[in-house]
């Protein structure tokens, strides 16, 4: 079985190598063969955890490709020397709520909401290079452009200047202030991204860092290729995705319609999250949903090499449909016509099957090779 960091490292190799047009099948090892009768079942769940390892590296290596368009040749690293710095502000004045988007190759970026019908930007720009005089070139020639277009604000880092200094690759770090309502797009390349008090919709994708969002009231989209991913204390209307290759997901106090979450090489955990569904998917981690359910809410819960624990307050009944191929089943709370079936040992699949309560919710959780545990959760 692949450990979490050599399962990251192959990732980072795919995505980088692996070409984008068609999606090679991802091979992964399995410690002991099936049991007579079983083999044509956990082949089938190797297929599939491999096509979505594949699509998990497609998808990398897309962002990680476009990110870096017009960098070829591009020597990478920081720079040596003491940093010099450079600081810019500008205010935009808006009739209201506006589309933001920021886009940035390295440096973190914070987004905020605020009650001013404004866009106020603070950009530092920070270089290293052998010499001052060296590094304040590559200051001149990055180029930081804030626009405004009607009701749409672009901030943006153009690279095809600096690029030339290739001794040293510059860092700005933004702080952007803009209406509550507005909608926001940030992208970076590296560095980690912080929205909050967002109420219109919000995508924040960066290749290396960190994503975290919070007080969110619109649709929400939150990627990380090489980060973890975090989305807290938010009501939404819409739906909330939390993504990352290689990196944790984590949603805590979170209200919304619908939750997407999933990694590759990393834990993800849903701690008072309540939604009307739920799909939660980690390839080398594992998996944990605490807290109230939504009656008639739909729960998928997947890894392939951790375990799936499933905490409740045990006042939402629910229908348990649980499956593992070389784990344990168990659950805490009495299951009415709770049926299991499969073997003790070795290689074969086992299920554990039956209804809390009155089963409004329904709740799936399947591992490979790692236990699906079910209990009480237990009071504050």
């Amino acid at each position: 079985m692949f450990s979490n960091r050599t399962l990251a490292s192959t990732l980072v190799a795919l995505a980088l190598s692996a070409p984008l047009a068609a999606a090679p099948v991802f091979p992964l090892p399995y410690a002991g063969e099936a049991e007579p009768g079983q083999q044509g079942s956990s082949s089938q769940e190797a297929a599939k955890v491999g096509q979505e390892a594949a699509r998990a590296a497609a998808e990398a290596a897309r962002a990680v490709r476009e990110s870096l368009k017009g960098l070829e040749g591009q020597h990478w690293g920081a720079g040596k020397g003491p940093a010099v710095t450079e600081k810019l502000s500008k205010v935009l004045k808006t009739s209201g709520p506006v589309t933001v988007v920021v886009q940035n190759f390295s440096g973190d970026i914070s987004v905020t909401g605020a009650g001013a019908n404004e866009v106020r930007v603070e950009a530092t720009k920070i270089a290293r290079a052998r010499e001052a005089s060296e590094a304040k070139a590559v200051l001149e020639a990055t180029h930081v452009v804030i626009e405004q277009q009607g009701d749409r604000v672009e901030i943006r880092v153009p690279v095809n200047k600096w690029k030339e200094h290739r001794w040293s690759v510059p860092t700005v770090e933004f702080a952007v202030v803009v209406p509550a309502g507005s909608t926001v797009d940030v992208k970076s390349v590296s560095g980690n991204l912080t929205v909050s008090g967002i109420k219109g919709i919000v995508a924040a994708e960066t290749v290396s860092g960190n994503v975290t969002a919070s007080a969110l009231a619109g649709q929400a989209s939150l990627k990380s290729v090489s980060g973890n991913v975090q989305v807290n204390a938010s009501t939404v209307t819409g739906d909330v995705t939390v993504n990352s290759v290689s990196g944790d997901v984590t949603a805590r106090t979170l209200r919304a319609r619908g939750v997407s979450a999933s990694t590759v090489s990393g834990d993800i955990a849903l701690q008072d999250a309540a939604c009307d569904r739920a799909t939660v998917k980690s390839m080398s981690g594992n998996v944990e949903i605490a807290g109230p359910l939504n009656r008639s809410a739909r729960y998928e819960l997947k890894s392939h090499s951790g375990d799936v624990r499933v905490l409740v307050d045990g006042k939402t009944g629910f229908e348990l449909e649980a499956t593992t191929w070389s784990g344990a089943l168990s659950s805490d709370l009495k299951l009415a016509g709770a049926t299991s079936g499969g073997g003790e040992t070795g290689m074969r699949q086992r299920t554990l099957q039956g209804v809390f309560g009155d089963g409004s919710a329904r709740i799936e959780a399947t591992s490979f090779s790692g236990s699906v545990t079910v209990s009480k959760q237990k009071p504050q």
